[in-house]
Parts: structure tokens; C-alpha cells; sequence
């Protein structure tokens, strides 16, 4: 971890009015705002740091997954031209897939300040898609408990044969 990078970082927890980070000898940093973790890594190349936020897990039913991945591909490209975040999807070790929010700052930008919107920006996006995500999971678990009672009510039937 750079000194740069910890300068930003102490600099950014003034702005909220928090007080300052303890680093560790890893390359990133956690701020936890409303529930959500934002993560702080130093990019490799030493020049950025991402901001990144996990929104959760889509889901394992195909229908709903594909309907999800493509409201997200929507939502990247309407906020292409006016927004510093993208969204992205990452398998987890468990099979799952995870939906990540991610805004890079440059250092060469030298101002707090833009830092401060990345960090709104990949905020509101993550909330966002938490919501999404969460309304998913709950219209899913609603569909398999229709199924099913339709699957209890057809096993209770009697079928009359004339």
C-alpha cells in the first residue's frame, strides 16, 4: 500500500468526518455506509484506486437471471456517458454469481472532491441493485411456493374415472 494511497484515504474520512483509517499491509481498505461495504483498492498499476461495491447475488433461477442480466445491461448503457460507475458480474467460489459496482479514481486527478462523487456514484448504484436483487430473491421464493402448493393441491387430488 502506497503512502499515496493512504494519504487519499485519510484525507477522504476527513471529508466525511470520520475519524482516520487504521491500514493494515494489505492494498485496501472497507467504509461501511448504510449496510453497505465499500471496498478502496489500489489498482496495480499504482496511478488509480477502485471503489467497489457488492450488491449481491443474482439468481439461480435461469428466467430470472436472464431478466436480471438484461435490466443490468440496460442500466450500464443508459449511465455510459454520464457516469464514472459500471456494473459487473463475478463468479463467486460457490458457483454463485455476484453482482459488483465498480468506480475507478485517478490520482492524477488530485482532488478529494471527485473521489467523493466516485464514492456516491458506486453508492447509489450498489444500493440500487441490493434493492433490485433483494425484490428478485423475494418474487422468486413467492413463485416456488406457489409451485409448490399447486404441486401439494394436485398430490391431495382424486381423480374420478367414468
Amino acid at each position: 500500500m502506497t503512502k499515496h494511497f493512504q494519504s487519499l484515504i485519510t484525507d477522504l474520512w476527513k471529508r466525511f468526518d470520520m475519524e482516520p483509517p487504521v491500514f493494515y499491509e494489505i492494498d485496501s481498505i472497507v467504509l461501511s455506509v448504510d449496510d453497505i461495504d465499500l471496498k478502496f483498492q489500489e489498482c496495480m498499476d499504482g496511478q488509480h484506486v477502485d471503489v467497489i461495491g457488492d450488491a449481491g447475488v443474482l439468481s439461480d433461477d435461469p428466467v430470472q437471471e436472464e431478466r436480471q442480466i438484461s435490466s443490468i445491461l440496460q442500466h450500464n448503457l443508459a449511465r455510459w456517458l454520464n457516469n464514472r460507475t459500471c456494473v459487473c458480474t463475478e463468479k463467486s467460489l460457490d458457483g454463485s454469481v455476484m453482482l459488483r459496482c465498480y468506480g475507478r479514481y485517478a490520482y492524477a486527478s488530485r482532488n478529494v472532491g471527485v473521489l467523493v462523487n466516485i464514492v456516491e456514484e458506486v453508492l447509489g448504484v450498489t444500493e440500487h441493485w441490493y434493492s433490485e436483487l433483494m425484490q428478485g430473491v423475494a418474487e422468486s421464493q413467492d413463485m416456488r411456493r406457489r409451485q409448490m402448493s399447486t404441486q401439494l393441491d394436485m398430490e391431495d387430488a382424486v381423480l374420478f374415472k367414468a
